[in-house]
């Protein structure tokens, strides 16, 4: 149930893991999660779920497996949680500039990793509703705008 497949969190990533088991003839007496194909817990009563706590940058694959009063399994299908190091971060509000008539952002593009990024960095911009666009795009991602930095980008 939790959390939903495809999921991105930034790191260190605490939440919540979720199965929802049920047996019409009987109990479950156990779920099994299973973290990148290893057994990480054993929950014996619902809520059948555990916290996940201060993930490290990497994809995260559950599966959750319940077993019923007849020694029954059944087995969840594989979510996969991708935690990253680097984030686009607003750094300040949206504000009017009064000398360009401009609604402005700034962000902070964090470089987290060990290697220098040579190239710079692409940002999409998502979630404009049809009032809003981005001034000064220097190109498209899928319909969303993007901007350019291509100033090198050092390692932490």
């Amino acid at each position: 149930m939790s959390p939903a497949d495809g999921s991105t969190l930034v790191s260190p990533a605490t939440f919540s893991v979720i199965a929802s088991a049920s047996d019409p003839d009987g109990t479950v007496t156990n779920v099994q999660f299973l973290v990148n194909s290893a057994i990480f817990t054993n929950v014996a009563q619902a809520p059948f779920d555990f916290i996940m706590s201060n993930a490290a940058p990497g994809t995260y694959q559950f599966r959750a497996i319940a077993t019923d009063d007849f020694g029954r399994t059944a087995t969840s299908a594989v979510v996969s949680v991708e935690v990253i190091a680097n984030a686009v971060v607003a750094t300040g509000p949206i504000v009017l500039n009064r000398q360009n008539g401009l609604f402005e952002q700034f962000v902070t593009v964090s470089n987290l990793t060990m290697e220098l990024w040579p190239n710079g960095v692409w940002l999409s911009v998502y979630n404009l509703d049809s009032t809003n666009i981005v001034w000064n795009p220097t190109g498209t991602n899928n319909g969303a705008p993007c901007l350019d930095k291509l100033d090198p980008l050092p390692a932490r």
